[in-house]
């Protein structure tokens, strides 16, 4: 799973959905999900506005409103956007700060690599 931190506050954020968005509904490879989490919560006004945006943009990825800030606390996410991939195994294997452009090969492949490091059987790829 992809989990994604988010504020409509965050003109990055703001840039990047829609990609990310494009990622979900056009993925090829292994099964996983694009997970988002709104961390507006403190402030109602923002989070309407984060709300606005989701139905405005057409964003259909699962999003969770995190309120009492407790997904932010567990995974320390001070900055926005804060990304997090998370194996089968619910281990974290990879994480960062920043937009990126999901919808371009560059980022698929990256996300791809990344995956297949995570599967069960390695595929002896020499160039590893």
């Amino acid at each position: 799973s992809l989990l994604t931190f988010w504020s409509v506050t965050c003109a990055p954020c703001i840039e990047e959905l829609p990609a990310l968005n494009a990622l979900a509904t056009t993925w090829q490879g292994p099964p996983f999900q694009i997970l988002t989490v709104n961390v507006d919560g403190e402030n109602a006004e923002n989070l309407d506005n984060a709300k606005r945006l989701l139905q405005e943009e057409q964003i259909t990825l699962p999003t969770f409103f995190d309120k009492g800030d407790q997904l932010k606390n567990a995974f320390q996410a001070t900055e926005y956007p804060k990304h997090f991939l998370i194996s089968p195994t619910k281990q974290i294997v990879w994480q960062a700060v920043g937009a990126f452009k999901w919808n371009e090969t560059q980022a698929r492949d990256q996300l791809l690599k990344l995956m297949e490091r995570q599967a069960p059987e390695s595929s002896g790829d020499p160039a590893e």
